[in-house]
């Protein structure tokens, strides 16, 4: 992969991640497209190192696209950004020589989700066909057709053979190590830090979060077939640690907002019920079960 130098990336999205008051904005927007990524692949392929190893080169793909284009959810409609996202994942399947799904499968899976949102509308799947082509075009031509691809995942499936061999419980770790290197894509690091350093900087955050001073990191480096700069290590890691905390607060939230809703509904049922012949004690605790429904909201 061409790499960014350190001037050109910090004139683009690295140096505005770098600063409290839009690191939130620019987070709510790259998580929301980790997301829309993450159900196209895991949708439209049916083996899970399919879905995840072409997810990731879309995800290298938007990022691209994104610095290179001042890319933003809000400039689009519902269709448009399928039609994008159906695009970052072709792509992403030929940048790493998966070709077995076809631009009808990704037009089929746009036209249920068109569908879905608008039961009415006509979707022809030819349309979409050429839509796509066309949008993969622009892409391609704006990140001057840079398909290269390097996943921190070549390196973390060499370092599983040394995890194993170390005290730590390697099942829970490396399942640890894998959702935090996978949540690593929201953010561009791919564009500036070598593979082998977000997989060590990944590392290095569990190693400090549960105190498992064993794990040596300069043994890790030694394992790298390149050579690594700690001080990138460090810089990766400020950064992850950072998306982290704004993923977790994110949910937080996710999770009060959830509560709110179900006590509004559960107040409105003991509303309609109230005063009904064999309604239920309100003082006691509420029988009524709410399922929460996850909704993509795109738009």
């Amino acid at each position: 992969m061409v790499y960014l130098t350190k001037n050109d990336w910090s004139n683009l999205i690295l140096s505005k991640l770098s600063k409290e008051e839009s690191f939130k904005e620019e987070f709510l927007e790259l998580y929301k497209i980790y997301n829309i990524n993450n159900l196209f692949s895991r949708k439209i392929y049916t083996k899970a190192n399919e879905q995840l190893n072409v997810f990731i080169a879309a995800q290298i793909i938007f990022h691209k696209y994104r610095i290179c284009s001042n890319f933003s959810l809000s400039k689009y409609s519902s269709e448009e950004l399928y039609i994008i996202f159906g695009a970052f994942l072709f792509i992403g399947q030929r940048a790493i020589n998966i070709l077995k799904i076809k631009i009808d499968n990704i037009s089929f899976f746009i036209k249920q989700l068109i569908i879905k949102k608008n039961p009415n509308y006509k979707v022809d799947i030819n349309e979409l066909n050429k839509k796509i082509i066309q949008k993969e075009y622009d892409i391609l031509t704006s990140i001057g057709f840079n398909i290269e691809i390097d996943s921190p995942f070549h390196f973390f499936y060499k370092l599983r053979n040394y995890l194993s061999k170390s005290e730590v419980n390697s099942a829970n770790f490396i399942t640890l190590l894998n959702y935090i290197v996978k949540d690593s894509f929201i953010l561009p690091l791919s564009l500036y830090y070598t593979p082998n350093v977000i997989t060590i900087s990944c590392i290095k955050i569990l190693r400090e979060r549960y105190n498992l001073q064993f794990i040596n990191i300069k043994e890790l480096i030694s394992l790298s077939d390149y050579t690594i700069d700690e001080e990138d290590i460090d810089q990766c890691a400020s950064f992850i640690r950072k998306l982290e905390a704004a993923i977790d607060e994110r949910k937080n939230q996710s999770n009060k907002n959830k509560n709110i809703t179900n006590n509004v509904i559960n107040d409105e049922k003991e509303k309609e019920m109230d005063g009904v012949k064999g309604a239920p004690d309100s003082s006691g605790p509420s029988i009524t079960k709410v399922i929460p429904t996850i909704k993509m909201n795109i738009e």
